[in-house]
């Protein structure tokens, strides 16, 4: 089944984050996945965009994530990995521009 809404996870090459956007992959949700490093990362999707972001770098997050490719399609939540899982809703986010 096909599902319209992007889902963002962080920590998507390895451990938890990457069994998140598997698990969200198999459940039909295209990704953006955000990591460091993917050269070690073995996600094979169409429906999924491999994102390299070291998200300690403060300086540079707002011009890197207003890089990150658009889907043309709403991305309703950000999954953040490692550690417990949060999902925030898109609306609520802080690069979210068009919530205003």
């Amino acid at each position: 089944m096909r599902n319209n809404d992007t889902i963002i996870v962080t920590g998507a090459s390895a451990g938890i984050g990457q069994a998140t956007a598997s698990l969200l992959l198999e459940h039909g949700y295209p990704v953006i996945g955000i990591a460091r490093d993917f050269s070690k990362c073995n996600l094979d999707s169409s429906e999924f965009t491999a994102v390299e972001l070291d998200l300690s770098r403060l300086d540079e997050l707002p011009a890197r994530l207003e890089a990150i490719p658009a889907t043309g399609r709403q991305s309703p939540a950000w999954s953040a990995a490692p550690g417990p899982a949060a999902l925030v809703p898109w609306k609520n986010s802080p690069v979210n521009r068009s919530a205003s």
